[in-house]
């Protein structure tokens, strides 16, 4: 703010007082003179008063001020104008002659015309500045009138768009059939490899969301809304900005905006601006007052990306942030928050799953970035993500694998699965609303008993689950082909009495691939993306993964790693190829489809020749990238072996799941951490130097732990204990001994807790 100073008192002025009476400046509210007046500012005018003075012989004229004393040429004072025209008077025998009488009325006259005239001037200027405010707001309600009829119009127009489609829809006419097939296409009824069960037949729709097409094209409609209004500021209000899990002495890394962790891509920050910056005023403001969620997707053209880093990890965002969901409806949260990426993707069929989280729709980065000088503020938005349900990652930093010193529970992947059917209106089982109320088992069975080798036949059916009924056989066009599906499909079906299917990205929409997979019995594919709608099926699916020629099963386990997390219950089984004669690899492909003709003949050589891909960083490996992208030939007596191993391990999960004593979420459950406060450093008389005697307490809730470990910090040693107390020796004495320890509960491990030590 401009500050303006009075000029400093001078040497003879009296000292100011001690509280100083603030007089306001007027100057900025001066208002200015029309200069047709022909007045100036009183400030810059010296008022005189003429005198003219006669003593028969000739006259003068004197000007002075109008308030100030006159003083005659003999010295004496005439204090008043008045003392001087009688002194003049009884010298001359009279005031004035006629002709100086007929001039000073003249000059009265011209005064009293000219402020007559200063009068009516005023007024007329007075009148037209009215007449122009006036004209002034009756414009600026007009073009109000005219915006607000713009809009309405805009809103009536996309409801009238939406009526007409939904109408189009419901009459059969929209591009889908009341099967919900795309026309052209043979119905499921009529095609084996998509057969529906009924509630597949309905069509597919969600509420208060536009549909996508079966053939995964989007409705071009579906991200056309009305922009926020735009306003001119005078200067932008002070906010503040609160980070969750971070501070301020993380920067320039504030925090990851999306889920994967130790990434440059995911980094967020932001810059302060000061409100007194010039950047901060006369500016184009974009106010979002909705409920926003700021997201950036990591790698969102991949479905394994898109569900396991991105829509499982929103979902669960949203419901820690958003809430307010109603439980008789089962919705966790609300759907009347805007989610906006800021990532640089378009937007592709993949971007389905995150449509089911918001009934608004989505916005682009687009959105925030189509004019630079618009400014873009945000009553309640949220930044970045929980890494609760993440389960692997994907070889930036290390080789890639299960993310370390990790647990996740899988009833956080089937919350999501579950509510994704729920939405689209998919009945789910018994198994998943209440287990208790399964249907018995013939009695034969249950008096057998689980604890028997081969207890139950695999091709015997009746404990699966109604309705699970068909082998799918996840495919691709591209590479990494498995060269004899038709084959492959035939004999498994011959062997268990099972539909079979083949369900590609390509012919199948994100909805359709879901009300299949909750009929799959069992899943087969090779090691890619779309396994990861495996989450999705009922418990004891089994999951057949396929990998070609030289990639060890080992090294790649993100489908392996979700199967196993507690309360998934799918049962996995891994195939590799074995037969060299049986890959075909693609040495002329791009380099990063497996390619190697661009590189010299000796490391040509070297790869061919490597039977096992070395474990290696993402995402360049020539030695990974040309055996992923073989084609294979599946042996089909090997994977009929597998499945048939499978269906039998599924069977006796089914059996458990029916008579458990306990439900499965109790099953899930870990032992807590063990922390540093739970530790006891023993000691006695009979104790050893350099022998660690330990203690800890035993879980507080109350969680039964099958075996404990003890992980020694030193040397990387462990060690088991069925107590919780151990005793170890061999440590120099008196030195320190760093340890942590984990439990593990019906197969469940927990992560190791804190790091401490005891002196030995």
């Amino acid at each position: 703010m401009r500050q303006r100073h009075s000029p400093a008192p001078s040497a003879t002025s009296a000292v100011p007082p001690s509280n100083p009476t603030l007089v306001p400046l007027l100057n900025d509210s001066v208002v200015p003179i029309p200069q047709s007046s022909g007045l100036r500012p009183l400030a810059s005018r010296v008022a005189t008063t003429p005198s003219k003075l006669g003593d028969g012989s000739g006259s003068f004229t004197a000007s002075r001020p109008a308030s100030s004393s006159f003083r005659s040429t003999s010295g004496s004072a005439a204090t008043s104008p008045a003392h001087a025209r009688l002194a003049s008077a009884s010298g001359s025998g009279g005031w004035l002659p006629p002709l100086s009488r007929r001039a000073v009325v003249l000059a009265v006259l011209l005064l009293a015309a000219f402020v007559l005239g200063l009068f009516f001037s005023g007024v007329v200027y007075l009148s037209l500045d009215r007449n122009h405010t006036r004209a002034a707001i009756k414009n600026a309600v007009k073009d109000q009138e005219t915006e607000t009829a713009e809009l309405w119009k805009y809103k009536y127009d996309a409801l009238a768009k939406e009526l007409e489609r939904l109408k189009r829809q419901l009459g059969g006419d929209s591009g889908i059939d009341q099967a919900g097939t795309p026309p052209g296409e043979a119905s499921a009824a009529s095609n084996p490899k998509v057969l529906g069960s009924p509630e597949q037949e309905q069509h597919l729709r969600m509420v208060g969301q536009a549909e996508q097409n079966s053939n995964g094209d989007q409705d071009d409609d579906l991200f056309k809304e009305y922009p926020t209004k735009i306003e001119q500021k005078s200067h932008l209000p002070p906010s503040s900005v609160w980070c969750y899990g971070s501070n301020m002495h993380n920067r320039p890394k504030l925090l990851e905006s999306a889920s994967v962790a130790n990434h440059p891509y995911t980094v967020f920050s932001y810059d302060e601006v000061p409100i007194t910056s010039s950047v901060a005023k006369n500016v184009a403001l974009r106010y979002e007052t909705e409920q926003h969620i700021l997201y950036k997707r990591f790698h969102p053209n991949n479905i394994m990306h898109n569900l396991h880093d991105d829509v499982i990890v929103l979902f669960h965002h949203i419901k820690e942030f958003i809430g307010s969901g109603d439980e008789s409806l089962r919705m966790p949260f609300t759907l009347d928050h805007r989610i906006q990426f800021i990532d640089e993707y378009d937007f592709s069929p993949t971007i389905r799953p995150f449509q089911f989280l918001t009934h608004k729709s989505l916005r682009k980065r687009d959105y925030l970035m189509s004019d630079p000088d618009i400014i873009t503020g945000f009553r309640d938005v949220t930044i970045g993500s929980s890494k609760i349900s993440l389960w692997y990652q994907y070889g930036f930093n290390v080789p890639q694998g299960p993310i370390k010193d990790k647990q996740v529970n899988g009833l956080h992947i089937r919350e999501v699965a579950e509510w994704f059917c729920r939405r689209l209106q998919i009945p789910l089982g018994e198994d998943e609303d209440n287990i208790r109320d399964l249907e018995p088992l013939p009695a034969a069975l249950r008096d057998a008993g689980p604890d028997k080798e081969a207890w139950y036949p695999p091709l015997d059916r009746s404990i699966d689950f109604v309705g699970t009924d068909l082998i799918i056989l996840l495919s691709r066009r591209k590479n990494r082909l498995v060269l004899n599906e038709d084959e492959l499909l035939a004999r498994l079906g011959r062997e268990f009495g099972l539909e079979v299917a083949i369900v590609r990205n390509e012919d199948h929409s994100f909805e359709e691939q879901i009300r299949l997979m909750r009929r799959a019995r069992v899943v087969l594919a090779m090691h890619g993306s779309i396994l990861i709608m495996t989450m999705f099926c009922r418990r004891g699916t089994v999951v057949v993964e396929m990998y070609p020629f030289a990639v060890p099963a080992d090294n790649y386990t993100p489908y392996k790693t979700m199967a196993h997390l507690p309360g998934m219950d799918l049962v996995y089984r891994a195939w590799t190829n074995t037969h060299p004669e049986y890959n075909f690899p693609h040495d002329d492909n791009d380099e990063l489809a497996g390619g190697i003709a661009h590189l010299p003949a000796e490391e040509q050589d070297a790869i061919r020749n490597t039977l096992t891909v070395p474990q290696h960083l993402c995402c360049t490996n020539p030695y990974w990238l040309y055996r992923i992208y073989q084609d294979t030939h599946v042996d089909a007596d090997e994977v009929t072996a597998l499945v048939r191993g499978g269906l039998a391990e599924s069977r006796r999960l089914l059996y458990d799941l029916r008579y458990h004593h306990e439900p499965e979420e109790a099953a899930a459950v870990l032992a807590p951490l063990v922390w540093v406060e739970d530790f006891a450093c023993l000691g006695g008389e009979s104790r050893k130097p350099g022998t660690l005697w330990l203690e800890w307490k035993a879980p507080w809730t109350e969680v039964p732990v099958d075996l404990w470990v003890v992980r020694i910090e030193n040397d990387g040693s462990m060690y088991s204990s069925e107590v919780p107390t151990v005793s170890i020796g061999g440590f120099e004495p008196g030195s320190e001994v760093y340890f942590s320890v984990k439990g593990i509960s019906r197969g469940l491990e927990q992560a190791f807790g804190a790091v401490t030590y005891c002196i030995v």
